[in-house]
């Protein structure tokens, strides 16, 4: 947006806002398409308790680390 403000060519601009718009919607769009792929996911059970207590303990671990390195900085 800046890039396109200091440049001040409406036309590039609203080109560069509509290929952005185009990249980020041709996932989705290819995964709402494919309607396939959700047959192919699993199916919840006992695993994703096991993956919910991990992703936990990664964003536990995760803050405390950030915690440490703020505190160094301090010192």
């Amino acid at each position: 947006m800046l890039f396109v403000a200091n440049a001040q060519q409406p036309l590039l601009g609203g080109a560069l806002l509509f290929s952005f718009a185009l990249g980020m919607s041709t996932l989705l769009l290819l995964a709402g398409l494919s309607t396939r792929f959700l047959h192919t996911l699993p199916r919840s059970g006992a695993w994703l308790n096991h993956i919910t207590t991990a992703t936990a303990l990664i964003l536990v671990a995760m803050a405390q680390y950030f915690l440490i390195q703020a505190g160094k900085s301090w010192l």
